[in-house]
């Protein structure tokens, strides 16, 4: 009888372990974060989306629109001349330069590291922006859309930080030269991770980018960035 009671007290022992796993795997995949936006539920028919910047993105700017593109889809592109710093990470991750495009009438737009009329390209239209990811403030000019759209502005100190929590919050692969790219806007922005507007989390999140994009070391990298723009 005594047997008989243990084997019974252990199989409601498991059968109650068993119920708390699932409850903590249902939990926990229902709190998992699902990216709210994919460019493909938006498209119309044989209109292109693009993800652009500001008409002379710098680094942040450029490394966003590569990554925002490869993690909701759409088309990497710029609307003017970059710099000399952009030129030499593209050069040493081996990324192409975002396409220019001179003409963005009738096409879908995200925009990255602007969020202000007066410094996006003359020919995007409100009614066409379909996305906004961002750290500067809302000044005096924001983009006002005709429709509600997917907004993403937080106060970070680059838009590459605000992309790379969302590819880590969607649980999706970071690949090593969108790493390098990300990491390289971070340390540009941020005085090479010294500036007082940094977060312990942003510098955790440098930390995670670094050794995905093959840099040992971010102030020696950090380093050849600033020799490349003197």
């Amino acid at each position: 009888m005594r047997l008989y009671n243990r084997l019974v007290i252990a199989f409601l022992c498991i059968f109650i372990i068993s119920l708390l796993l699932n409850l903590a795997h249902n939990t926990s995949s229902n709190n998992k974060y699902e990216f709210p936006y994919k460019v493909e539920s938006i498209k119309r028919k044989n209109h292109d989306f693009y993800w652009v910047g500001q008409i002379h993105p710098d680094i942040d700017g450029i490394a966003s629109v590569i990554a925002a593109a490869h993690l909701y889809g759409g088309t990497p592109s710029r609307a003017g001349t970059t710099d000399a710093e952009v030129e030499f990470v593209l050069d040493y991750f081996d990324v192409e330069m975002p396409q220019l495009v001179e003409n963005f009438h009738d096409a879908l737009i995200g925009l990255v590291d602007v969020n202000q009329t007066t410094q996006i390209h003359q020919t995007i239209e409100p009614s066409s922006v379909k996305a906004i990811i961002d750290h500067h403030a809302l000044g005096k000019n924001p983009v006002h859309t005709p429709d509600a759209v997917f907004i993403e502005v937080r106060p970070r100190t680059s838009t590459a930080v605000i992309i790379a929590e969302q590819f880590i919050l969607a649980d999706k692969t970071i690949p090593k030269p969108i790493a390098g790219l990300l990491v390289s806007a971070i340390l540009s922005t941020t005085d090479l991770l010294k500036s007082p507007m940094l977060t312990d989390k942003e510098r955790r999140i440098a930390d995670i980018l670094a050794p995905i994009a093959g840099i040992k070391d971010l102030e020696v990298y950090g380093a050849k960035m600033q020799e490349a723009v003197q």
